[in-house]
């Protein structure tokens, strides 16, 4: 902070916040002049700073490229018209395992360029506990093939987390009946 302006605001300041600051100051030259103005002005540029790494943080968030279904009713049933089976993925908005697997497993294009042949389903084990209990699930992620008009399992998987090559392996590999 600099002593002879006690009403500066006290941002670090790294090279994007102080670019940041530069560029709108140099748009609007009249906040580097007035004292009265200085404090609001410190204010907004903070905003804009927080406003751009919450954007910036967003962006770098990778896609989930998987069109979950949420009604397993509904996907049954588009699975039956499809001649195609569900997968059925247990997960929890809290569940760390989760979260990775959106961020790795389900933002990969080879996996859903995989999943196109089957009808996939999200299933939240806190909304739906029935569900879960229905499935046997206790710990998640946990992940099922299904058949949809028997409601059959074909395959199961209750290891938790596992990244794209490996989920791809046991897409495609043996039934686990």
């Amino acid at each position: 902070m600099d002593p002879t302006r006690p009403h500066q605001a006290t941002v670090p300041r790294t090279a994007d916040t102080a670019r940041l600051a530069d560029a709108f100051i140099a748009y609007n030259p009249s906040m580097a002049k007035s004292p009265i103005s200085k404090p609001a002005g410190g204010l907004f540029v903070l905003v804009l700073i927080v406003a751009a790494a919450g954007i910036a943080s967003h962006l770098r968030e990778p896609k989930n490229l998987v069109p979950w279904r949420s009604d397993l009713a509904a996907a049954r049933t588009e699975a039956v018209a499809q001649n195609k089976p569900l997968l059925l993925d247990f997960s929890a908005s809290w569940c760390p395992d989760c979260r990775h697997m959106q961020a790795t497993t389900w933002s990969d294009r080879s996996v859903a360029d995989a999943l196109v042949k089957y009808v996939p389903v999200s299933i939240d084990v806190d909304a739906h506990p029935d569900l879960a209990g229905q499935y046997q699930v206790n710990s998640i992620p946990a992940m099922f093939v299904v058949d949809p008009r028997t409601g059959s399992i074909i395959k199961q998987n209750r290891i938790g987390a596992i990244p794209p090559a490996q989920f791809l392996q046991w897409l495609s590999g043996p039934s686990s009946k």
